[in-house]
């Protein structure tokens, strides 16, 4: 998918303005980019670079290479970040191991975070809800505390679909509680990025003890 090739034409330092002589300048590519981009971290959270790269090929017909520098220079620019072994690492870095692996795992991931007060509640609330939860110390950074949300959601969401459906196969108690809970659970992972997941976690707070009490 990704070639030395196209790797190695990324310009990593700040964009230049230049005279546009495509039909498609380069401010139409960079919007097709962070749109799809934006798309995507909405329902997943996250994307991995060369999957990306891949779906906005079909989409927009965009080469690899006009792509790549798109996702480059929004990265100079703080718009998202690489993410390498749970790290975020500089477009320099991220270049440098696609030419040395472009076959690499790298993730695409959101910049948006939530104020930091907002961002230090949810911790000490979710901590002490779920302590099992929260040993690490990765959940100090925003995007990683975010991930564990994700996981302990999803994963409620599907202990929760599975007695829907055996209530429903065998009128088992407490089938309006079940479909309250999945609501609850749906209105939360509706937005998967980064900020959203957490101020959507943190503003149900309330709601969210009773649920822990209920299941």
């Amino acid at each position: 998918m990704l070639t030395r090739r196209d790797i190695k034409t990324i310009d990593c330092g700040s964009r230049q303005l230049t005279l546009e002589f495509d039909s498609v300048t380069q401010e139409e590519k960079d919007i097709w980019v962070m749109t799809s981009f934006k798309e995507h971290i909405v329902t997943h959270g996250h994307i991995l670079l060369t999957d990306f790269i891949s779906c906005v090929v079909e989409k927009h017909g965009l080469t690899v290479q006009e792509i790549l520098q798109s996702v480059f220079w929004a990265a100079n620019e703080l718009k998202l970040h690489f993410l390498i072994d749970d790290f975020i690492v500089s477009p320099y870095k991220a270049k440098n191991v696609l030419l040395n692996a472009p076959s690499e795992i790298i993730f695409l991931i959101d910049s948006l975070k939530v104020k930091d007060s907002l961002f230090h509640d949810a911790v000490a609330f979710y901590r002490e809800l779920m302590p099992d939860k929260f040993i690490e110390n990765k959940q100090e950074e925003q995007y990683n505390f975010a991930g564990i949300l994700r996981t302990i959601f999803k994963n409620w969401e599907t202990g929760l679909k599975y007695l829907e459906l055996r209530a429903q196969q065998t009128s088992f108690p407490g089938i309006q509680t079940i479909e309250k809970h999945l609501q609850f659970l749906k209105n939360i992972i509706a937005h998967q990025d980064t900020a959203s997941i957490i101020k959507n976690a943190y503003n149900k707070t309330d709601i969210e003890q009773t649920y822990i009490g209920e299941i």
